[in-house]
């Protein structure tokens, strides 16, 4: 027993499948639990304790057969462990069960004390609930339980314990009301601490800590003196029901072959010359927070020639006025090359920009731009000529808030187009640096938790030309906000926000503005179960990308988050969301890494959305887990899961790691295949073809609205071909500090023939089209028969 394969020594190894399945277990590898416990279990031969670790797995893995199954079994005891509890718990969680998967979780704790996830996920619960005040009691007994294991680890790392860790874990544990075994661990070292109490004064507190019973937690301790057993013991059967198997429609995508992917950086000699700078002078680390960020990109066609053009934020400046020589920058495209029009055009900004969009906010026609800057927000309006006029937003600049994302959209539900701009973190000491070691290496990076958060601002249009602004919470609500887009996710009229905080619960905001009752909001984000992950935590939230993944016509989320999160899949089940990233794969392709942009793009155009990353450290710091720089992904949509592709590129550019920030689509060269720009952090941003050789079938609709705002945002259009019906939607925001390209696309795969196209606009009104041919993109106007086909849309000018 004491002796491995190989016959070295060993001190420990769990025996046989059940100690096996335990230790799967703890590394996070939940097949190996399913498939070394599954054989007991159809014998019938399992203990009620290694059933109850198989359902815990089951649902960890959301593998929804697996649990369903599981229910068959009827194994008496197993509610006497904590992994039972702990699944019916997050199986309630999941389907917005909320009142009964907090009883459900403190019956897990009252078993196991030491339960992380179950501690995460009753947060979750009762914040879902709005008991803040509770919630956060469960937030400080998870911080003070992982200081405990932290604390232990250390200890366990060195042959002689470290006296000072020991102290550590000691003081930890008499927190945590462990008094007995924070005394048993003060024992060990006495004979070290020479102003701690003696051997036997120790062994006095012993014997009366095992007299009066007092030793361990009672459960008003391990319940954080809250009282649970006015919340209802969920039913098994009710919600494993809720949580029904999750299938993607049976589409064929499954059994498909993979098309290898091909794209290829833009060529430096067609005349795209941006960095964006985090300071006047190149700055390769030891960034304050608002370096970290990056700059966005807004893809817009903002002279009307069909062509999308772009525009880039410029950072390059620092405080105490964040203004500087190095200013953002509009390219024309002109098919092979890009023209730096921003000083002819007026679109020089130079102050420290931030996020950056797109919209049509006069109903001109003209695409205008909005940019998020360090001290105001400027609307740069068209002027359909060429030339744009810049207008501040703000009458008071703050040098001390940090904006993120920002867009153009009507989410007051009044037809006319509101500006959005997300705050990331307002507070005074927004220039703190982090700490460096005697070499000056960046020991760890600047957190948002160091910092207040900053208020999200709308800015109402009033139809005047003129707005009226409105903070979305007082300085006391205020988050950290990041990511951001404006879509119908509800499916009720109007659009919402969805905002993704950093480290905080997300947001999605649903706002009308009536003339009786003025600007009134309420965020969904809770009820419709996308403010937290999986897991029960918040998260990094940065990058966001929307689209139908699992074809069963609903909106669904993709967010992007810090390493050692998983990134997010809320998949729209019902009327609520779901986080699936386990399920369909995305858990161990992000986890290493730190993602900001990501798109929801079908590379190949055969029907399916594919997701793209942006990928890059915050700081070059030594105490990071993964490389400061590191490469974009491809992940292709199998149906079921994702799968992380490589990409083949003759420019080596997907093949190299960048500190990559903002990632927005478009048809750069209008080939009907979905290009990429991105921008990094003191690199040269890039524009990335598509060259996947693939002879898909595609359709791109571009909408006007007419007595809906004229971007159409919040508008879903429906395609019905002879193989497939497809549903997507005019979104705002796209995700991280950017504006992609404002059309509608699909993929068509082998089939040529569209049958129908129907448009829903935002206000409700339908259109419905037939006809219409593909690999085109054509132009639906509202409240008009037919379609208009945009000539000379095969790649040359």
């Amino acid at each position: 027993a004491n002796q491995s394969s190989d016959g070295r020594e060993r001190y420990y190894f769990p025996i046989g499948p059940y100690g096996q399945a335990r230790h799967a277990y703890q590394d996070n590898d939940f097949e190996r639990v399913l498939a070394l416990l599954r054989p007991s279990l159809e014998q019938s031969e399992a203990p009620a304790a290694m059933v109850a670790l198989f359902g815990r797995a089951a649902c960890e893995q959301q593998n929804d057969q697996a649990v369903a199954w599981w229910r068959t079994l009827a194994v008496e005891g197993q509610d006497e462990f904590a992994d039972y509890w702990a699944t019916l718990g997050t199986l309630a969680l999941q389907s917005q069960q909320y009142s009964a998967a907090v009883r459900a979780l403190a019956e897990a704790l009252k078993r196991d004390g030491t339960d992380m996830e179950s501690m995460s996920r009753m947060r979750q619960a009762l914040a879902s609930l709005g008991k803040e005040a509770e919630a956060e009691l469960w937030f400080e007994r998870w911080t003070e339980t992982r200081a405990v294991l932290d604390a232990n680890n250390l200890v366990a790392a060195k042959a002689i314990p470290d006296v000072t860790a020991v102290q550590k874990l000691a003081e930890g544990l008499e927190q945590l009301d462990r008094k007995l075994e924070a005394l048993m661990w003060r024992a060990l070292t006495s004979s070290a601490e020479s102003a701690g109490p003696s051997l036997t004064e120790l062994n006095q507190q012993h014997q009366q800590l095992v007299q009066s019973q007092q030793g361990f937690p009672d459960q008003t301790s391990l319940w954080c003196g809250l009282d649970f057993h006015a919340f209802p013991l969920p039913r098994a059967s009710q919600v494993t029901q809720a949580n029904a198997a999750v299938s993607p429609v049976d589409s064929g995508i499954v059994n498909r072959p993979v098309i290898s992917p091909a794209f290829s950086k833009l060529s430096d000699a067609a005349g795209l010359k941006h960095i964006y700078r985090v300071a006047a002078e190149p700055l390769p680390r030891h960034y304050s927070i608002h370096q970290t960020l990056g700059g966005g990109v807004a893809v817009l066609d903002y002279d009307l020639d069909g062509w999308p053009d772009l525009y880039f934020a410029q950072g390059g400046s620092g405080a105490p006025d964040f203004v500087g020589a190095l200013a953002n920058q509009l390219y024309r495209n002109q098919a092979t090359t890009l023209v730096d029009m921003s000083d002819v055009s007026g679109a020089s900004v130079h102050a420290y920009s931030i996020g950056v969009s797109k919209g049509d906010w006069n109903q001109d026609g003209f695409p205008d731009l909005v940019i998020a800057n360090i001290g105001t927000c400027l609307l740069l309006t068209n002027n359909g000529d060429g030339t744009f006029s810049q207008r501040s937003l703000e009458q008071q600049p703050n040098h001390d808030r940090i904006p993120a994302s920002v867009c153009i959209a009507d989410v007051t539900g009044d037809g006319l187009p509101d500006i959005v701009q997300v705050g990331y973190v307002d507070d005074s000491n927004v220039l703190a640096k982090p700490p460096l070691d005697d070499q000056g290496n960046v020991t760890i990076t600047v957190a948002p938790g160091n910092f207040g958060g900053a208020v999200d601002c709308l800015f109402s249009n009033l139809g005047d030309g003129d707005f009226s602004f409105h903070g979305l919470t007082d300085l006391s609500g205020a988050r950290t906000g990041l990511g951001l887009v404006v879509a119908d996710f509800d499916d009720q009229s109007g659009n919402e926000l969805f905002i993704g905080n950093d480290s905080l619960p997300n947001r999605l905001w649903k706002i009308k503005n009536t003339a009786e009752n003025g600007v009134q909001k309420v965020d969904l984000a809770s009820v419709l179960g996308c403010a937290y992950g999986f897991s029960g935590g918040a998260t990094g939230a940065m990058g966001i990308a929307v689209g139908d993944f699992d074809q069963n016509t609903k909106m669904d989320v993709h967010v992007t988050n810090f390493e050692n999160e998983s990134s997010n899949l809320y998949l729209k089940l019902d009327a609520a969301f779901q986080d699936r990233n386990r399920q369909f794969d995305l858990a161990a392709s992000s986890r290493d890494l730190v993602g900001f942009g990501t798109q929801a793009f079908d590379y190949d155009n055969d029907r399916d959305l594919d997701l793209v990353v942006a990928n890059g450290h915050l700081d070059n710091a030594i105490s990071i887990r993964g490389e400061f720089p590191q490469r974009l992904q491809l992940l292709c949509n199998r149906g079921r899961r994702f799968q992380l592709l490589e990409v083949s590129d003759p420019t080596h550019y997907w093949g190299q790691p960048h500190v990559a920030r903002s990632l927005a689509m478009l048809d750069f060269n209008r080939d009907g295949l979905k290009d990429l720009v991105v921008t990094n952090v003191e690199e040269p941003s890039a524009v990335l073809l598509n060259q996947t050789e693939v002879a898909n079938h595609w359709l791109q609709v571009q909408l006007i609205g007419t007595s809906s705002d004229r971007d159409a945002v919040g508008a879903e259009v429906v395609l019905v071909g002879s193989e497939a019906t497809q549903h997507s939607w005019r979104v705002a925001g796209d995700g991280y500090l950017c504006s992609n390209e404002g059309v509608v696309a699909f993929g068509l795969g082998d089939d040529a023939t569209i049958e129908r196209l129907i448009v829903s606009w935002p206000d409700g009104a339908k259109q419905e089209m037939t006809d219409i041919t593909a690999d085109q993109r054509v132009i639906v106007v509202q409240g008009q028969s037919g379609f208009s086909t945009v000539s000379e849309f095969s790649g040359q000018r």
